[in-house]
C-alpha cells in the first residue's frame, strides 16, 4: 500500500533537495562568523569522523544546551540501571558542544545533528 504524503511535507521534501547544494556555502559563512565549528562542518552534513562503537548504543539528542545537560544527567541513570551503554549525543549549536566536550569521557560521544536534508540525514543514519 503506498501513502500519499500531504503538500506541505512534500514541498518540504523538494525544497530541502533543492536546498542541499548550498548547505556547505552556508556552513562555512556560519563558520566564518564563529556560529559554526569549521573543524567539524562535516558532521552537519552527515559524515561522522569516527565508526559507530561496537555493541549497544543510546542516540539522546539535545537541541541545545539545556536540552543537552539533561540528556547527559539522563545517561548517567541509564548507565548506572544498564552498565555497558555507549551513548551518542547530538546537538545543534557550538555552546553545545563545547558543553558535552568537557563533560563527556569515552566511549560517549558527541556529533552535530546533522542538517535537514535529506543526503545529510541519509548519511548521519548510515
Amino acid at each position: 500500500m503506498t501513502e500519499t504524503l500531504p503538500f506541505s511535507l512534500t514541498l518540504y521534501r523538494i525544497a530541502t533537495q533543492l536546498l542541499a547544494r548550498f548547505m556547505p556555502g552556508v556552513l562555512s559563512r556560519r563558520a566564518a562568523k564563529g556560529r559554526e565549528d569549521p573543524t567539524r562542518i562535516g558532521e552537519r552534513l552527515g559524515t561522522a569522523p569516527v565508526q559507530r562503537p561496537k555493541g549497544k548504543l543510546v542516540w539522546i539528542h539535545g537541541a541545545s544546551v539545556g536540552e543537552s545537560i539533561v540528556g547527559h544527567a539522563l545517561a548517567q541513570e541509564l548507565r548506572h540501571a544498564y552498565p555497558g551503554l555507549t551513548f551518542l549525543f547530538t546537538s545543534g549549536t557550538k555552546t553545545s558542544a563545547d558543553l558535552m566536550a568537557r563533560k563527556l569521557s569515552a566511549p560517549d560521544l558527541h556529533r552535530y545533528v546533522p542538517v535537514d536534508t535529506p543526503m545529510a540525514t541519509k548519511a548521519f543514519i548510515a
